[in-house]
């Protein structure tokens, strides 16, 4: 069985956007909530949610899952939204819910889970298959967990003979081996999430992948230009961006231009009778 070390570099755990302007950061994650909440809804349904439970939520960003976390559990569940800073959630009030300020590798929470629900959190922590098996232990017997993530394999230029095409692919993938090297974030994450649950004793359930088109001068490509910006200023800090890391960001801009958004990866995975 494979572990931690066998499945590549693993992150730093500190938030590359944690120093982003607050108004940007909110635009950012109404942007990823827009875009990928429907695909998460339907694998939590797969993964068995209903009126009831009790849900954990690792990572809630603005609040749009939890609150419709809230709604599907109604009255009779309840919903526990776990983040380190959960600035995006201090107006949230719900008789069902309860926002933590923590970190899922240091709080202790001792009241087992029906569901657990992870969106964009693994590729952040360095030790993923520990805090897998940590999870586990949160779940009630058969309890479920749906983990996304996200893998820049598919952030490539769409049209490989725009001129800009080949700056394009290089700025980013010299981008995410930095990241990678200087253990910021694990931007090849995503491929990893299959070994990972299995690692962790879990039982995987399904796995599966997407990515879709990106025009450049849309809102869309606005807002992964603005990831990007992050991702530089966050290797500007620890002296590791490359002279010239900025110089393609300009492509986000030409509606000549069209890229591929990075690989998000579903999976929904179920406690043995006996994890790890």
């Amino acid at each position: 069985m494979a572990n931690g070390s066998d499945l590549g570099p693993a992150p730093g755990g500190a938030y590359f956007a944690g120093n982003a302007d607050a108004a940007q950061e909110l635009a950012r994650l109404h942007f990823l909530e827009n875009l990928y909440d429907p695909r998460c809804q339907q694998a939590l349904v797969a993964a068995g949610l209903a009126p009831g439970m009790r849900v954990l939520e690792i990572g809630p960003g603005a609040g749009s899952m939890l609150g419709w976390l809230s709604d599907q559990i109604g009255p009779g569940g309840h919903v526990t939204a776990l983040d380190r800073d959960p600035r995006f959630l201090t107006g949230f009030t719900r008789p069902n819910a309860t926002v933590i300020t923590g970190d899922i590798r240091d709080i202790a929470l001792t009241d087992p889970f029906d569901l657990v629900f992870m969106r964009f959190v693994l590729m952040h922590l360095p030790e993923p298959v520990k805090t897998l098996r940590e999870i586990a232990n949160l779940l009630r017997p058969d309890g479920a967990l749906v983990a996304v993530d996200l893998d820049m394999c598919t952030h490539i230029a769409a049209a490989p003979w725009h001129p800009g095409a080949a700056l394009f692919d290089r700025r980013r993938a010299a981008l995410v081996d930095a990241l990678v090297a200087g253990e910021v974030m694990n931007l090849n994450f995503a491929r990893q999430l299959g070994p990972l649950i299995g690692a962790a004793g879990l039982r995987l359930e399904a796995l599966s992948y997407e990515t879709h088109l990106v025009e450049g001068g849309s809102d869309a490509a606005l807002q992964w230009r603005r990831g990007s910006e992050h991702t530089v200023r966050a290797l500007d800090a620890t002296g590791q961006a490359d002279p010239g890391a900025a110089d393609f960001l300009p492509l986000h801009d030409d509606p000549d231009f069209a890229f591929l958004a990075p690989l998000v990866g579903t999976a929904i995975a179920r406690r043995c009778d006996s994890p790890g």
